[in-house]
């Protein structure tokens, strides 16, 4: 549960991986909020982690409904009460922009390329930059209350809202009516995957929402009228990810969460995912990360004050794991991922900001096969300066040796050495208090590319 403590805030995390934290603590901090969480997938080349959650100072308590970057360190957030915040340094500092003669609630930002971006208002009024956000005019376009705006690239963009929706070909300076013929509907989220295939999702509170597709680039638009074939839960819509042409992710419900799946191109849709409900996890998943066909982070939003999660999924999201929670007064409403670096900022009410500075860490670029990590012992863990790299009795662990190498949170590696003896003392007093990933391997054991992997957490 969020509190005020002279301009902290108090926050509840649930029980993780681990003994890194107990079942449940709370901690308070004056300016800023880092919680460090680390999570296995095994068998995979890339190791899992969630780190850094640092909660950044916006000085607005108004709520915040749309978040963007144009790079990694020039960002725009907006929200409620004309509320539109700008950040030139990754989010360290958010400053205020303010706009005469505007009293709007804005309910999206995007931007078009790295000068020319815009903001949809519930006044119907189309906000435009023409220098990276740090300054905005009220533009001549306004058909009528928008919700959402979209560019797939620097020339084709939508904007869509309450049975209304526009296509541009030209980065915004004109837009072409493209509303489907009676569509009476209330657009919340518009997607391509290239320049032809795509779809957008409409929701209004308690009814059904739809799903539409496109395959000619948005000119003409389709309902899906077979969607919810099958599926008898909450049908309220959220976020739309296409992996391919072919599969299709739709994150829906209120209570209930679910998760919806095309591998047909939106023919057909199976039901995938439904454990998160009201009676264990409420909310919704209000932003879906599809980084492949089988691994999926997404953050679930709370309802009524209950923890907000950021869960993932290792096999195409039939099952979902909560490693994290963040207490939060109120809901998330957007995000923004950088798939180059797995960084990724939330916001929501209060005027919150979540930066989320890694949750995928690249611990060597081949492709390794990460075996039975009980054969070697880290003594000890947590420890400090000096610590054992001992071989377990039942290890393949011969006098011939091997080699150690550690990793930081951010997957560089900040140590390597050689084994030499059974019990090998390892000097880390150059590497600051931190959690790190130490991977061993043996030079007895066949395959060059297979290695034992622990975590370590260096608390003095």
């Amino acid at each position: 549960m969020q509190q005020h403590e002279r301009n902290g805030y108090r926050l509840e995390f649930a029980k993780v991986t681990g003994n890194l934290f107990p079942e449940k603590q709370t901690f308070t901090y004056m300016k800023k909020i880092i919680f460090t969480l680390i999570f296995f997938c095994v068998n995979v080349s890339k190791i899992f982690s969630i780190n850094y959650f640092e909660f950044q100072s916006t000085g607005t308590t108004n709520t915040l409904k749309s978040i963007t970057f144009i790079n990694q360190n020039t960002g725009v957030c907006v929200g409620n009460f004309s509320t539109i915040l700008h950040t030139s340094n990754g989010g360290t500092n958010w400053v205020n922009i303010d706009i005469s003669n505007s009293a709007a609630h804005y309910t999206s930002v995007a931007f078009a390329n790295a000068t020319t971006g815009f903001i949809t208002s519930d006044s119907g009024h189309l906000i435009k930059t023409t220098n990276g956000g740090l300054n905005w005019t009220i533009s001549n376009f306004s058909p009528n209350p928008l919700r959402y705006i979209y560019f797939f690239n620097s020339s084709l963009g939508f904007v869509g809202g309450a049975n209304t929706l526009y296509k541009t070909t030209n980065g915004g300076e004109n837009w072409i009516n493209v509303t489907p013929p009676g569509f009476s509907e209330i657009i919340v989220k518009i997607v391509l995957y290239d320049n032809d295939f795509g779809f957008f999702l409409t929701r209004e509170y308690l009814n059904p929402g739809s799903v539409f597709k496109t395959t000619n680039g948005g000119t003409n638009w389709q309902k899906l009228e077979n969607f919810y074939s099958g599926y008898t839960g909450e049908k309220a819509l959220f976020d739309c990810v296409p992996l391919n042409r072919d599969t299709v992710y739709i994150a829906l419900g209120y209570y209930q969460t679910g998760i919806m799946r095309t591998t047909n191109g939106g023919t057909n849709w199976q039901h995938i995912y439904n454990q998160f409900n009201v009676y264990t996890y409420p909310g919704s998943f209000y932003e879906l990360v599809v980084l492949d066909r089988n691994n999926i982070i997404a953050m679930n939003g709370p309802t009524d004050g209950a923890p907000c999660y950021l869960v993932k999924s290792t096999n195409g999201g039939f099952n979902f794991t909560h490693p994290s929670a963040i207490r939060l007064a109120g809901y998330m409403y957007d995000g923004f991922f950088f798939r180059n670096t797995y960084a990724a900022y939330f916001c929501g009410e209060s005027g919150i900001i979540i930066k989320l500075n890694s949750f995928i860490t690249n611990v060597s670029s081949q492709t390794e096969n990460i075996i039975n990590k009980d054969k070697f012992t880290i003594s000890p863990n947590p420890g400090g300066d000096f610590i054992s790299i001992l071989p377990d009795e039942n290890s393949d662990y011969s006098e011939s040796g091997g080699e150690i190498i550690i990793y930081d949170l951010s997957g560089k590696q900040v140590h390597n050495a050689k084994i030499n003896n059974f019990q090998n003392v390892i000097n880390i007093s150059h590497l600051p208090k931190s959690v790190y990933f130490i991977k061993v391997k043996y030079n007895n054991i066949n395959s060059v590319n297979e290695y034992y992997i622990k975590k370590f957490v260096k608390i003095f």
